[in-house]
Order: structure tokens, then C-alpha cells, then sequence
């Protein structure tokens, strides 16, 4: 194979995972906003507020001129389209147009065009005989865009992840004692059905079928695969969970759920093993739930039945005064579809046993967990108005922590922040530089302003944990790193001895020359390049502080999406959770750090943020800025 096509690949398969294991990272992990959602975000924005939301429209339009500007797909597939509705979208009273043409091109969207073209310019790209060098910037954008179009289709990051270690997968034989079974994970499509001979599945010649289909792709067949993972057609199935609060041996039904007793019901009609008893170790038992589910993959799908099955629980909580709280067990559950069991997700089936085991670890927290304890001003000062304004932030930061439903949880974080700046609008509003002076400006400033020390910290920090790991264990030490560089480094140290970033930024030249890997030699060329060129570093912050307050717009239309009990597409919401989540949690902690070390009131602690941030960004500008705290 030609070598540049071998690193394309490489770089490729590394590239997919790290894009979803880092999404919240965006400089370095995946950008969860494309031409497709924005589509999407134009036609809901009209049907719901008439575009009367300057804010929103100006979003709207930059992102349309930019896709249009340099996506290449689009042109390809849609050029006056988009060439139209860049024009009208410049243009007054326009709204019908937008609309109409908007919905039109959705369609297409909907149907895989956009995503069949996407994977094609990839396959191209990564056959062709150019450098991975020389495609860098075109392979991480499509591979972005198909993850995203993978999300749109149903599929769950959990899931989407797996897909580049199923088209590569091979097969093995395994022998259970009574006959060869063929073991792989890739996507063959053969159906065990038709392998079936008087009930009994024909392992022979499955087995063989299965085999030749795997051993006669090439790398651009499996790569390919992608076309019929997207295009899976949705199956009837079920999700059984334990439901803790009801018990009985009747059953009954609420929509696309049934209540029952598995001693007066099944829904797995081969089940030699028992497993759809959930509760077996229990003489008394709790109703099981069976959801009936449009299913596409297992984690892609469980949102759906929880989701229906809380909604189930919500009505009973209705008409009936429950002694205790209805609850669904998720840590253990069944899929069944056709009478078969084709996924259980592993537990042991005492519930108390997995809450235990899940609890948090005292021991291997307890300095962190001791430190907790200066923050007891909070409780002694109630009557001071900070310390009321951050212990209600901690609550509803907390109620977003324990909600269920994904609306709950993102409405929680954001009124976690909202609250904060509610509680000095006036008081800060004039001060922080903002166009219209209105409060979600100065949310997406505040926020941005406290979350790009985060970015510092952890863009040097993720990478120094990485090789941490392997000078510590010299099994997985395939780059080779000499001892002297380890010590240079200090990837290992002593028990309480300091760990100083700056020591393993000034050692990245020497370990890049040790790395095999071509992605991460690209991300030790990217954080050498951050922490010791101030320009470089400055366009990534900025770049930074955008992506933050384009988060939090579009986490702001949810929030009025979800109020007005508004219809859309829900697909993207669970990925703003963690975004919010990550934002509120990192503004309440150092505004608990400031309050507890200051005592100062809560407007001089949000604007010291700012100052801080408005300071760093002028060193960066005159090439002054420093970004380790010390050596």
C-alpha cells in the first residue's frame, strides 16, 4: 500500500476516536455544529419567533456565509441553493423565502445526500496520493461533519465511536464445546435467519458466509460500510428494565409500554439462561417494564425508552399517591427484538450493591474532600447576599446533576449561571463590553472569560497525562522514551514532589522525535506552537472564547425552546448538557475559590474575571503573556 495512504488511515482511525473522547475540547475535539443543524436551527427559529431575534439571525447568517464560503460538499451538491439563500438572508421581509428554500434543502439533507458526498470527498482524499500533510485540515473536516450527520440520524456518540473498530474488525473461531462460532463485530448484514435448518442456525455455513464476506474487503469497502450503518432501517424491539416501586403479578399497558410479571410473561422466547428475569436473586420481586422502541443501536436507542418509560411513571405519579418514589433500575436492562436477547447491559443484579460501588470514592478523595471545608463560610455568612446567590447556584446546580429528563438538566445548569447574573445585572451591565448590554451577552462574556484558563490549563495538562501513563508503565512504552527524557520531563515523579507543565512543554521537540504516531505527533506540533508563540496562542484563544459564546447562544435557544414547550429536533440536546454542565461547574467553583479567599462581593468577582481575561489577551497581543503559572 502506498505509505501515504497507510499514514492517512492511521491518522484517521486515531482522529475519530479523539474527536468524540475530546468534543468538550474544541480546539482539539469535535465541533458539534454544522450546515445541517443550522439548517435546521433557521426553519425552527421562524416557526417559533419570526426571526425576531437579531442575536440569533446574525448567528445564523455569519455561520451561512461561512459553510457556503468554504464547504466544498455544498457546492458540489447545492450550490444555488446555497448561493440563493445567502442572497434573500442579506436582504429585509425575507422570511417565507428562507423558510420555504430552507425546508427544501433539509429534505436533501435528510434523505444522506449531504452525508454520502462527505464520505466520498474522505474516501478520496484518504486514497489519494497526496501527503497527510497536504490533507490534514479537508480529513478533520469531514470526519467531522459525518460524526455530526451520524449524531442527526439517531446515533449516539457511545455508539458512533465503535463504528471505525467494527468496519475494521476481522473474525475468529471460537469452539463453545459443541461447535465453531464465528466472533466479529463488523457490520456483515447476514442475516442468522436465513442460516436457520429445523430451528437450529446452520453454523457451518454462517460461519463460511460471514468469513468470505470479511476476507474478500478491501480498505475502501469497510470504510464504505459507513454508507449502510447510516442507512440502517429502524427495528422493532424492547428495553426491559426493573421497575423499583411496583410490584404485582398483573400486568398492564400505557402506550408502547407493559407492565408485567415475568412469572406471567416474556417477551425473549429462547432465553435457555433466564436472563429476562432481571430480579432472579430476589424472593420478592418488582413489575418489570418492557418499552417498545424504533430501534437503531443500543445506547443510540436507550434514551428513547427511558424517556418513554418516564413519561409512563409521570402519569401514574399523576392519579396515585405512591408511599415511595416509581424508579426506573437503569444500571441493568435487556434488548430484545424478534424474541431474541441481542444486548444486556452489565450488572450485577443488587441494585444496593451497584449503588455502593458507585459511591464516592472517600479515601482516594480525602485531601480534596478536607479542603471542601473552608467553603463552611458559605453557611455562616447566609444573610450575605454572595454567599445566598452561590449556595442557590450550588442548588440548582446540584438538581441538574440529579435530573433525568435531558430538559431538566439543561434548563438546571443554565439557571445555575442565569441566577448569577441575574443577581448583578445592573450592577455589572455597563462595565462588561457588550453591544446591546443584554443579559446573555453578558452571560457569553463572563463564561468565556472563565472558561479559557481552563483551556490553558488542560490543553498542556491532557497530553502531559498521556505520556505520564506511559513512563509509568514500560509495557505500554512503544514510543521508547529514554529515561533522561522522562526525568526532563518529569512525567514520573516522586510521591509530593511538584509536577511543572512547563518542564514537559520544553521537552515536546524531544518526545515528538520518539512519537510514531502521526496524530499525536501533529498535537505535540500544535501545543508546541500554543505555549511558545503568543500569536499562535492568541488566535486559539480567540477562536476559543467564539466557541464558547456560540455555545451558550444556542444552549439559550434551547432553554427558550424547552420553556415554550416548543417541537424540535432533539437529537443535539444531550451535547449541550455537557457543555453547560462543564461551563456552570467551572464558573461556581472559582467564584467559591475568589469568594472564600476575597470575601469580595459577587459583582467584584465576576468582574475581576473579565479584567483578568481583557489583561491576558493585551500580554498576548504584546507578546507578553506568560502561560505557566511557574516552572
Amino acid at each position: 500500500m502506498d505509505e501515504h495512504i497507510e499514514n492517512k488511515i492511521e491518522y484517521w482511525q486515531d482522529l475519530w476516536h479523539h474527536l468524540i473522547d475530546n468534543f468538550l475540547k474544541k480546539s482539539y475535539g469535535l465541533n458539534l455544529y454544522n450546515v445541517h443543524i443550522l439548517l435546521e436551527d433557521i426553519i425552527v427559529e421562524i416557526e417559533e419567533n419570526n426571526f425576531r431575534n437579531d442575536e440569533n439571525r446574525k448567528f445564523f447568517k455569519g455561520k451561512l456565509d461561512e459553510y457556503f464560503s468554504t464547504d466544498k460538499t455544498l457546492s458540489e451538491l447545492f450550490y444555488s441553493d446555497f448561493k440563493y439563500l445567502c442572497r434573500i438572508f442579506h436582504e429585509p421581509n425575507k422570511n417565507n423565502l428562507i423558510y420555504t428554500i430552507s425546508k427544501d434543502i433539509l429534505t436533501k439533507f435528510q434523505k444522506g445526500l449531504y452525508f454520502t458526498k462527505c464520505l466520498e470527498n474522505l474516501i478520496e482524499i484518504l486514497f489519494n496520493h497526496l501527503s497527510l500533510g497536504d490533507t490534514l485540515k479537508e480529513i478533520n473536516y469531514y470526519t467531522q461533519n459525518i460524526i455530526i450527520e451520524f449524531i442527526k440520524k439517531g446515533y449516539v456518540l457511545k455508539d458512533i465511536k465503535k463504528f471505525t473498530d467494527k468496519i475494521f474488525d476481522n473474525y475468529q473461531i471460537i469452539n463453545n464445546g459443541e461447535e465453531d462460532i464465528l466472533v466479529t463485530t463488523y457490520p456483515h448484514n447476514i442475516s442468522y435467519s436465513d442460516y436457520k435448518v429445523d430451528g437450529q442456525i446452520d453454523r457451518e455455513n454462517l460461519n463460511l458466509a460471514i468469513s468470505n464476506v470479511i476476507s474478500n474487503l478491501t480498505l475502501k469497502d469497510r470504510i464504505q460500510e459507513f454508507i449502510n450503518i447510516y442507512n440502517k432501517e429502524r427495528e422493532e424491539a424492547y428495553y426491559i428494565f426493573v421497575i423499583q416501586g411496583l410490584r404485582g403479578d398483573q400486568g398492564f399497558e400505557i402506550g408502547d409500554i407493559a407492565f408485567y410479571s415475568p412469572s406471567q410473561k416474556r417477551f425473549a422466547v429462547n432465553d435457555n439462561f433466564d436472563d429476562e428475569e432481571l430480579q432472579s436473586d430476589k424472593d420478592d420481586k418488582y413489575i418489570q417494564a418492557a418499552v417498545k422502541v424504533d430501534f437503531l443501536a443500543s445506547e443510540s436507542s436507550l434514551a428513547i425508552a427511558i424517556s418513554k418509560l418516564q413519561n409512563a411513571i409521570n402519569l401514574l405519579h399523576t392519579y396515585y399517591d405512591t408511599k415511595i418514589e416509581i424508579e426506573i433500575i437503569t444500571s441493568k436492562y435487556l434488548v430484545i427484538k424478534d424474541g431474541i436477547i441481542i444486548n444486556t447491559s452489565w450488572s450485577n443484579n443488587n441494585n444496593d450493591f451497584i449503588k455502593l460501588h458507585k459511591s464516592l470514592r472517600i479515601n482516594r478523595l480525602h485531601k480534596r474532600l478536607a479542603e471542601l471545608d473552608k467553603y463552611k463560610i458559605l453557611f455562616s455568612s447566609q444573610s450575605d447576599e454572595t454567599a445566598s446567590t452561590l449556595l442557590n447556584a450550588i442548588h440548582w446546580y446540584s438538581k441538574g446533576e440529579n435530573s433525568l429528563k435531558p430538559e431538566d438538566k439543561l434548563l438546571n445548569y443554565w439557571i445555575s449561571i442565569e441566577n448569577i447574573i441575574n443577581s448583578e445585572f445592573e450592577n455589572i451591565k455597563n462595565d462588561i463590553q457588550t453591544k446591546n448590554k443584554k443579559k446573555i451577552e453578558i452571560i457569553q462574556s463572563i463564561v468565556s472569560s472563565n472558561y479559557i484558563f481552563n483551556f490553558i490549563y488542560e490543553f498542556g495538562w491532557e497530553y502531559y497525562n498521556h505520556y505520564s501513563v506511559i513512563a509509568h508503565n514500560k509495557l505500554f512504552n512503544k514510543t521508547g522514551l529514554p529515561d533522561n527524557l522522562i526525568e526532563k520531563a518529569n512525567l514520573v515523579t516522586k510521591e509530593g514532589e511538584p509536577i511543572y507543565l512547563q518542564k514537559f512543554v520544553e521537552s515536546l521537540p524531544e518526545i515528538k522525535d520518539f512519537e510514531t504516531n502521526l496524530f499525536l505527533k501533529e498535537k505535540i506540533e500544535n501545543l508546541i506552537d500554543f505555549y511558545n508563540n503568543n500569536n499562535y496562542s492568541a488566535t486559539i484563544i480567540k477562536q476559543q472564547i467564539k466557541s464558547v459564546e456560540d455555545d451558550l447562544l444556542m444552549t439559550y435557544r434551547y432553554r427558550n425552546l424547552i420553556v415554550h414547550n416548543a417541537h424540535f429536533d432533539n437529537a443535539m440536546l444531550p451535547y449541550y448538557i455537557w457543555k453547560i454542565k462543564d461551563y456552570s461547574g467551572n464558573l461556581i467553583r472559582n467564584l467559591l475559590y475568589r469568594f472564600e479567599k476575597t470575601d469580595d462581593n459577587l459583582s467584584t468577582l465576576l468582574f475581576n474575571i473579565y479584567i483578568e481575561k481583557e489583561k491576558f489577551l493585551i500580554d498576548l497581543k504584546d507578546n507578553k503573556a506568560k502561560l505557566f503559572m511557574d516552572k
